[in-house]
């Protein structure tokens, strides 16, 4: 876990092996007065080590 701009964040690594695939469930709880619309980004890391979204 660790703190990010105010934000409780929880934070892990998972490595595939060729073949396998996952799943994440991601749960997120705002105040009920939040202004600031929530943008929750998903990247992956293509095979040849860059990032792609």
């Amino acid at each position: 876990m660790t703190v990010h701009d105010g934000l409780t964040l929880a934070v892990g690594k998972v490595t595939l092996k060729p073949g396998e695939e996952y799943e994440i469930t991601l749960h997120v709880q705002s105040a009920p007065d939040a202004e600031e619309v929530l943008t929750v980004r998903r990247l992956r890391l293509s095979k040849a080590g860059g990032v792609s979204s």
